[in-house]
């Protein structure tokens, strides 16, 4: 992998000639060989193209003043990224928010399918607190904490990686998929969310998302937890 530090070309992007160009988290251009993209066929992986891709299909029958409408939340929305705050299209905010309310439909953690309607309220939604503690009740583990301090009820979307050693400090995934749930959270309250029958002393990452409980959907950005288990004996 080579990094090209002339600014001649520190706006580049994307494949060509066999090399990819992006960018790092100190705004270098970073070139490395393309690799052809993974294509697993687990019924998760199947899952979730079923989900997004009945999500582009709703966005094409969007009647015009629907489509406006995500356009117009998409503005209030900002992403973090290596060179600054960015926005995308109410497209890909639709695609993203509906997508992923049709794979918790499909995994069954949503009652129903989702409704093509535009959030009314502005911006992500937000997280004023998570961390972990102890398992509650006996075992080894460890129980996640996940506020929701929106005034809406949401879904605390959350899955595990496999067991590490504690010199592991980050992890990008991939995640263990039977892991995920999804549990109810009402407004003004916190969610314990219990991963047991883990390793004692190992440490585990968590990916985690909020998701509004029912249409329309607002989510929040991803969110990672690093937690080491441990074990609390019974009584």
């Amino acid at each position: 992998m080579a990094r090209l530090l002339s600014p001649i070309a520190s706006i580049m992007r994307g494949s060509v000639a066999g090399l990819t160009f992006t960018a790092n988290t100190f705004h270098q251009i970073v070139v490395r060989q393309r690799t052809a993209p993974v294509q697993p066929g687990t019924n998760p992986q199947s899952q979730i193209r079923s989900a997004f891709t009945a999500a582009s299909v709703c966005w094409k029958d969007l009647l015009p003043s629907v489509r406006n409408a995500w356009n117009e939340y998409a503005k209030t929305l900002f992403y973090s990224g290596p060179l600054g705050p960015y926005q995308i299209p109410g497209r890909s905010v639709f695609i993203s928010n509906i997508g992923l309310g049709y794979y918790l439909y499909l995994l069954g953690l949503l009652e129903n399918p989702p409704t093509t309607t535009a959030p009314t309220v502005a911006g992500f939604l937000s997280v004023n607190f998570y961390g972990y503690q102890a398992p509650a009740l006996p075992g080894t583990g460890y129980d996640l904490l996940i506020a929701n301090p929106n005034d809406e009820a949401i879904l605390a979307i959350c899955e595990r990686s496999w067991a590490y050693e504690q010199t592991r400090q980050f992890f990008k995934g991939p995640f263990v998929a039977s892991t995920i749930v999804a549990p109810e959270v009402e407004p003004s309250t916190t969610a314990m969310i219990a991963f047991s029958g883990l390793t004692v002393d190992r440490v585990y990452f968590n990916k985690c998302r909020l998701i509004s409980s029912a249409s329309p959907f607002r989510i929040s950005p991803l969110f990672f937890i690093r937690a080491i288990a441990s074990t609390t004996p019974a009584p």
